[in-house]
């Protein structure tokens, strides 16, 4: 990702966090650790074969 996108969504990231009480951002984080394996493996997937897997 361009250092300028980059910067921008970092922005975009760090406002929609800010909107979050404590309890929600630690919620947030947690679902993302958690699925992140998964996400990683359909990108890998789509990248490797060209579409989702089924």
């Amino acid at each position: 990702m361009p250092a300028g996108q980059r910067e921008r969504y970092q922005q975009e990231w760090n406002a929609e966090l800010d909107t979050l009480s404590a309890r929600e951002a630690s919620a947030f984080a947690l679902q993302l650790l958690w699925s992140a394996p998964r996400t990683g493996s359909m990108l890998w997937l789509k990248h490797t074969f060209g579409r989702r897997p089924a």
